[in-house]
């Protein structure tokens, strides 16, 4: 289904200010929302740079399919919940506001949980869209304002929803500016050239796994 360019681009910059004012205000931490402070004399594996970078970059493919299918299926392949890497006070609060949008809950209220939620509210906004979109053509008319904004959004915000994301054009380039690794626990800032991130890791029986995440700076 094709979607206008008008409610496209309004979607993305929802989606954008979303996730944006969530995670900047992440950066406000209190002491209950402190991670783990590391202890670098710890021993390592040779391999878990290696792998700690790979994980990061793999979630970028990850996401991004899910954005266009929202098949979330994948996401315990990249995040985990772990209980020692919380969520800032505003993320723990969008996942419990989340869960009576959805009505469900879930078990664990770590990123893992976190990323799940946003994706499933964004595919009913998505979805929502979609068939309001289908609707106007079938009638040969474009979708009205007000029928837009009467959508169910994503956020609960009662702003119209996103759409669904499109196929990438080009691979995102992570670089890596500082990793360091604490035995079982790793912390890493990286820049994907729109944003400078701060990522909590913890090496799961399954390997390494993104447990945490906070901006530090936008480009855009």
């Amino acid at each position: 289904m094709k979607v206008s360019k008008s409610v496209f681009v309004a979607g993305l910059l929802l989606v954008a200010l979303l996730i944006g004012t969530a995670s900047m205000a992440a950066m406000k931490e209190t002491q209950e929302a402190a991670w783990p402070k590391l202890q670098t004399s710890k021993v390592t594996e040779p391999t878990d740079e290696a792998a700690v970078r790979s994980v990061i970059e793999r979630s970028y493919d990850v996401v991004g399919l899910a954005s266009q299918t929202f098949d979330t299926s994948q996401f315990p392949s990249v995040f985990t919940n772990d209980r020692d890497t919380p969520l800032s006070e505003e993320q723990l609060d969008y996942l419990s506001k989340s869960e009576k949008r959805l009505g469900k809950s879930f078990t664990e209220h770590g990123w893992l949980s976190y990323k799940l939620a946003f994706f499933q509210e964004w595919q009913v906004g998505a979805e929502s869209l979609e068939q309001a979109e289908q609707k106007a053509l079938a009638e040969n008319r474009t979708m009205t304002a007000d029928e837009l904004g009467a959508l169910h959004g994503f956020s609960g915000s009662g702003s119209p929803p996103a759409p669904r994301g499109s196929a990438p054009t080009h691979k995102t380039t992570v670089s890596f500016s500082r990793i360091t690794l604490d035995g079982t626990r790793a912390e890493v800032i990286y820049d994907d050239g729109a944003v400078t991130y701060l990522t909590a890791l913890v090496k799961t029986p399954n390997g390494w796994r993104i447990a945490g995440e906070r901006y530090l700076a936008y480009h855009v």
